[in-house]
């Protein structure tokens, strides 16, 4: 054989072997993509600027108070409600977070309703967190008081339409819960 010869059959094989690994690692990804979910650092460019962002922030302890009060801000309860400060139950599960706001409520079927959809986002941005509970001052002409409302995770799951064990957190879920009561 002329050498010119042994040197295109060689080029040939090696390029059977290339193109014979590329098929096989291609039908690999694709079968473990099929299989498994996509990575949150994946999907995330299909999120919103803003379900990244506070996913971005996501605090693994409800015991970190500043990490709960940059969720907050970030969510804008003041500003959507009105002033509130935080108080945390750390000492046995469930761990809650309780938002205590400091005015009577113009509207408390809203102001429900929005917490309600606050604490699921916190609830999924908070790791640990197993309640977020809310209060508010109510005064009427017999009685002064705080009316005390909570949200427990199993709602998270229900809204979402998941498992406990199948649920991951990422942008896309945080987008999910941001769509929920629109």
């Amino acid at each position: 054989m002329s050498r010119m010869k042994k040197i295109l059959t060689i080029t040939f094989i090696a390029v059977l072997i290339l193109a014979a690994l590329l098929s096989l690692r291609l039908n690999d990804d694709t079968s473990s993509n099929s299989s498994q979910e996509i990575p949150p650092e994946e999907t995330a460019a299909t999120a919103s600027p803003f379900a990244r962002e506070i996913y971005a922030a996501r605090n693994p302890y409800v015991g970190d108070a500043g990490k709960n009060g940059e969720l907050l801000r970030l969510l804008g309860i003041s500003e959507a409600i009105g002033p509130f400060h935080q108080e945390l139950s750390t000492d046995a599960p469930p761990y809650v977070l309780q938002v205590v706001f400091e005015e009577v409520p113009e509207d408390v079927e809203e102001l429900n309703r929005q917490m309600t959809r606050y604490s699921l986002l916190l609830l999924a941005l908070i790791e640990n967190a197993g309640e977020i509970h809310w209060s508010y001052p109510v005064e009427s002409a017999d009685d002064s008081g705080r009316v005390n409302h909570q949200t427990e995770r199993a709602l998270l799951f229900e809204t979402l339409a998941v498992e406990p064990a199948g649920y991951s957190l990422s942008p896309e879920v945080l987008d999910r819960l941001l769509a929920a009561d629109e």
